[in-house]
């Protein structure tokens, strides 16, 4: 066996001189242990061709002028009962295309067509595509005020492939298939400052009046207030009927008797009485 120095090379060149001197069979088993240390101590994986040349921010670079990547190929129903995580890749076999997982729905990346049939909705300000995206156009149809030049817009139509946007200063064609081809739409941006308040419209006419509420419980009574100043006398009525005499009440007792009262004058004589019969003799 060589004896090799490790002096002036590094353990690698050693391990693969060692190999060499070794069986087959060992050779196969360390050249693959040496394969999975790399692996490890550096992070980075380079396949294909240059395998010594790997930019130093790349995790895996895939390198060759006669080989490809072929991603995951699974069918619809197959892309469904898959839960990724979002930002994984697949092709779908029955589309002929690739999907991309979004946290949420696989969205196709390859639907960019302008076939797509298109309907806006003139009371609701909706501009609807038929893949499912809708955008809200209420917020730039014609306003109300009477300064003609602040108008956005006035109107929409889709002719062919292209919607029309027409406003003041003319009319804009857009493509339908850029917007069909939007992505998802982005978070909500912070509200803007409020505008000045408009004029209070005239008032509305009173409404009927309410139906009355159910009576409230009683209070508690309040103290007795002072009496009031007595009034005037009212003139007496008309005297009644006397009504009959009542019953006799029981003779009370008889009183002591009073001293003997003075003597009264006395009366006239009365008149001689008729004289009487002789008497014998």
């Amino acid at each position: 066996m060589t004896i090799f120095s490790p002096v002036c090379h590094n353990y690698k060149t050693f391990l693969l001189h060692l190999i060499s001197e070794i069986s087959p069979i060992m050779r196969k088993i360390i050249t693959l242990i040496i394969i999975f240390i790399g692996l490890i101590g550096y992070s980075q994986v380079k396949v294909g061709d240059n395998p010594n040349t790997i930019d130093i921010n790349s995790i895996l670079e895939l390198e060759s002028s006669d080989k490809v990547f072929v991603l995951t190929r699974v069918t619809t129903a197959q892309m469904n009962a898959i839960t990724p995580l979002e930002g994984a890749l697949v092709y779908n076999t029955d589309d002929n295309c690739i999907f991309q997982f979004d946290g949420t729905n696989w969205v196709t990346l390859c639907d960019t067509s302008p076939g797509k049939s298109l309907s806006f909705d003139p009371t609701t300000g909706i501009l609807t595509i038929s893949d499912g995206n809708n955008v809200d156009l209420s917020p730039l149809i014609d306003d109300a005020d009477s300064d003609p030049t602040n108008e956005v817009n006035i109107s929409f139509r889709v002719n062919g492939g292209n919607l029309e946007i027409t406003d003041s200063n003319g009319t804009l064609s857009v493509p339908l298939s850029d917007i069909a081809a939007q992505g998802a739409t982005g978070p909500t941006g912070p509200a803007g400052a409020d505008g000045a308040d408009g004029t209070n419209g005239v008032t509305g006419p009173t409404g009927p009046a309410g139906a009355d509420g159910a009576d409230g419980t009683n209070g508690v009574t309040g103290p007795t207030g002072p009496a009031g100043t007595d009034g005037a006398d009212g003139t007496n009525g008309v005297t009644g009927p006397t009504g009959p005499a009542g019953a006799d009440g029981t003779n009370g007792t008889n009183g002591v008797t009073g001293p003997t009262g003075p003597a009264g004058a006395d009366g006239a004589d009365g008149t001689n009485g008729t004289n009487g019969a002789t008497g014998p003799t």
